[in-house]
């Protein structure tokens, strides 16, 4: 599993720096309410989220990232969304649109002064 990791929760995308921040980011009760339709690492590998007890649990469901072209559409149009790219943009791939995407990370680092 390759951080970042990505979770699309219906109307948005999160992305989180490590699969602990994730795994503490989401709350149990909105995994069984079934409020994120999908969870990915960072080359497409489709992720499961589940709860045990009351801790969330992300896990990987395959070895090869069968997903990515999946993800790769999800995080267009979350950026185009967000205009942080143009809606006709083509050239960006999946590695280029995570990138992008970084400035919405979720993270249990401390964000460095700018």
């Amino acid at each position: 599993m390759i951080a970042p990791i990505i979770v699309d929760a219906k109307s948005e995308i999160l992305l989180f720096d490590t699969i602990e921040t994730a795994e503490g980011y989401l709350e149990p009760i909105d995994v069984q309410n079934y409020e994120y339709d999908a969870a990915y690492d960072s080359e497409g590998r489709l992720l499961s989220i589940t709860v045990s007890g009351k801790h969330t649990q992300i896990a990987l469901t395959e070895e090869k990232p069968e997903h990515a072209i999946e993800l790769e559409r999800k995080l267009r149009d979350f950026l185009q969304r967000t205009d942080d790219i143009p809606s006709d943009s083509i050239a960006c791939d999946l590695k280029c649109l995570i990138d992008i995407s970084k400035k919405y990370m979720i993270s249990t680092k401390p964000k460095k002064d700018r």
